[in-house]
């Protein structure tokens, strides 16, 4: 199979599905909330670090084409309002660890590759694809294949 022409259109409520839906379940993290803007893919949510006490972080991740896979990678951080370099490996080193035996999800570095291809083979479906736009407004984001 390969697909010759796509434009995907998601929204923001597409986008919450889809994490909720392929998260593993993880303790600890509540009110968890994404949302498209022109700057990136917004993550945010609160991490409960015990004793009743809640941590809201943020994040922001870009989005690229890369080939048959989706570069998303890390650009902000931030915990309780302020910039978090120092948290960064952590939950880098998370999101390593939960996506470890995913076959076409993998890390390099800072940035996630979702490798569509990869992930089609593994549930039986040979796939041609190549991404070659994407584009995030407020709320939506078009991604574009062929």
């Amino acid at each position: 199979m390969e697909i010759q022409s796509l434009k995907l259109f998601l929204t923001n409520a597409d986008l919450c599905n889809l994490l909720l839906q392929n998260l593993p379940e993880q303790e600890g993290i509540e009110d968890l909330e994404a949302r498209f803007t022109p700057q990136g893919v917004v993550v945010q949510a609160r991490y409960y670090a015990g004793f009743g006490f809640r941590v809201p972080f943020e994040t922001v991740w870009q989005v690229e084409p890369a080939a048959s896979a989706l570069r998303i990678q890390l650009t902000k951080l931030n915990v309780g309002g302020m910039p978090a370099n120092l948290f960064q490996g952590t939950l880098l080193g998370m999101i390593r660890d939960a996506i470890a035996n995913h076959p076409g999800l993998s890390m390099e570095n800072d940035t996630l590759l979702v490798d569509i291809a990869t992930l089609a083979r593994s549930a039986g479906l040979e796939l041609k694809i190549c991404f070659t736009e994407v584009r995030l407004s407020i709320g939506t984001a078009v991604i574009e294949a062929g």
